[in-house]
């Protein structure tokens, strides 16, 4: 089973993408230990704009100035926003295509 640091890593490269879009790692935060209700947040941020990546309680979530781009409600292609560590690593590659794919409409919509 991956720890949170790299799984951390994992989502960081899926998500290099994210640069395309002007956004730059700010910080890289993980809780408590080990266990499955751990996490780690991901921030990334453009001029005022933010975009978190958090994976915690084995779900996964997306937002970018606080609208949900991927989550509770909002989990296009998937069954839910739960994955086992393992699963998470597995997916990665289909939800940075629905994150992408997502960030892609909200921002040529915002041109």
């Amino acid at each position: 089973m991956p720890t949170l640091k790299q799984l951390s890593h994992e989502v960081q490269r899926a998500f290099a993408f994210l640069a395309v879009f002007g956004f730059h790692l700010a910080t890289e935060t993980f809780s408590g230990g080990d266990s499955y209700r751990d996490g780690f947040w991901l921030t990334y941020v453009r001029g005022d704009t933010e975009c978190r990546i958090d994976y915690t309680d084995m779900e996964f979530n997306a937002t970018v100035a606080g609208v949900v781009i991927f989550g509770p409600g909002r989990h296009l292609q998937f069954s839910g926003n739960m994955f086992s560590r393992e699963h998470l690593l597995a997916c990665l590659p289909r939800l940075s295509e629905v994150v992408n794919n997502e960030l892609s409409i909200q921002f040529d919509s915002a041109a």
